[in-house]
């Protein structure tokens, strides 16, 4: 299976894995440890495209999904900005 697959694609895995650990570490921080919810819905938000572009190599090479992830940053800093339904 590593020929089929080659070494970048193990080194891959791992990179995705920790990114996931580190999400779950910050939500866990964020909604638990620093006891509310606000503006850390929109900075787990930003925190989770950021490494989505981080290990989706395939989003620097197509506009579209730039103009996406540009999107969902400026949602993410709303969240940020003013978390309240109000």
């Amino acid at each position: 299976m590593r020929a089929v697959l080659g070494r970048g694609a193990r080194l891959t895995f791992w990179g995705k894995a920790a990114a996931a650990a580190a999400l779950v570490a910050l939500a866990d921080f964020l909604f638990f440890d620093a006891g509310g919810a606000g503006a850390a819905v929109g900075g787990l938000a930003l925190a989770w495209l950021v490494l989505a572009i981080a290990v989706h190599r395939e989003v620097w090479r197509d506009r579209r999904a730039l103009l996406v992830a540009l999107g969902a940053a400026g949602l993410a800093a709303v969240l940020i900005d003013h978390p309240d339904l109000r």
